[in-house]
């Protein structure tokens, strides 16, 4: 998600009680070594920028040049039609010095980089350090002086990739756009008043229902920046935390059923990250921060176990050394 989206969602993740402990298992099973780079070729210009796929793959995704309908007010950069008028009003303030955020805000993330064969890399990396620039708007700057800040930094580049990354950089401005526009709709203006509207966590149907909410609202985004950025570059921005988010919502699934028990539940969420439900011994350290979690939301807390069912279930689904840890006296 972009900008201010995840700020925005933030405010109502509290209102479901089972959703940090989701989160927590998602950020311990994606921590993997960054995937090698793979080069794409982004829609309409026919411009190739190596692109990091959340599953790490080294596919060529090529795409022939689409010949795209020209509006009278777009601008050509190169062969590619600039969408969007932040990026073009932005161009009027060049040049900007690119590194006055760093004296307030701290070192941004990792910029524009190039792989061994010299060409752009564009991941999740590079939309986090467009971010830095955006939502990192000073007092005495504008939204178009973040833009030439960044527009600065692309002209630093060999000159065979400016364009790719002038592009790049417009499709996301692209996105950003849209999404605004989205926050404009009813459904988006009535999101928080419809979750937290008549809303009783201790009903299933309502739990249901808000959670419902949450992934449609969180789906609608995703649509429109797919549709702004095209799968291809969506895919390196946004692949891997929307991996995250398909998988916390199939595990949300299984924890707000009211009809499966507490071992089906656990069962459940290891299924969805594919976490073996017993670990070897020497897997234990590294593992026992699941199991934890797992057991506060499951076990430890249900006042309808004894300490001997609690026992069981946690020899059972972790590991008997871990049900001794938490054995109590």
């Amino acid at each position: 998600m972009t900008f201010n989206t995840k700020k925005l969602l933030l405010i109502f993740l509290p209102t479901i009680c089972c959703l940090g402990i989701i989160l927590y298992i998602i950020s311990g099973v994606d921590e993997k070594e960054t995937p090698t780079p793979q080069t794409v070729t982004l829609p309409e210009s026919g411009s190739k920028v190596a692109v990091t796929s959340p599953d790490g793959s080294k596919d060529q995704h090529t795409k022939p040049a689409e010949e795209p309908n020209k509006t009278p007010n777009q601008e050509k950069e190169g062969e590619y039609l600039i969408k969007t008028e932040l990026f073009k009003k932005a161009a009027e303030h060049l040049p900007v010095d690119p590194h006055g955020y760093e004296d307030r805000h701290g070192t941004p993330p990792a910029g524009f980089r190039l792989d061994g064969d010299g060409q752009l890399i564009v991941d999740s990396t590079l939309r986090e350090f467009f971010d830095f620039y955006l939502n990192l708007v000073a007092e005495d700057d504008s939204q178009e002086i973040s833009v030439a800040r960044l527009l600065t930094l692309i002209g630093e580049l060999p000159p065979d990739q400016q364009e790719y990354a002038k592009e790049v950089l417009d499709r996301y401005l692209d996105s950003f756009e849209k999404v605004k526009k989205f926050y404009s709709t009813d459904f988006a203006s009535n999101f928080k008043d419809d979750i937290t509207k008549k809303y009783d966590q201790n009903n299933p149907d309502d739990v249901k229902k808000v959670h419902d909410l949450i992934h449609e609202y969180k789906l609608q985004i995703r649509r429109i920046q797919e549709k702004a950025l095209g799968s291809d570059l969506n895919d390196a921005f946004y692949g891997r935390d929307n991996k995250s988010e398909d998988l916390e919502h199939q595990a949300q699934l299984v924890v707000i059923n009211p009809d499966t028990s507490v071992e089906e539940k656990i069962l459940g969420v290891f299924d969805v990250f594919r976490l073996e439900p017993k670990a070897s011994e020497d897997d234990i350290p590294n593992i026992n921060a699941h199991y934890f979690n797992l057991d506060q939301r499951f076990i430890s807390n249900n006042s309808k176990l004894s300490e001997e069912e609690k026992y069981a279930l946690r020899a059972k689904l972790f590991s008997e050394q871990f049900a001794e840890s938490l054995r109590k006296n």
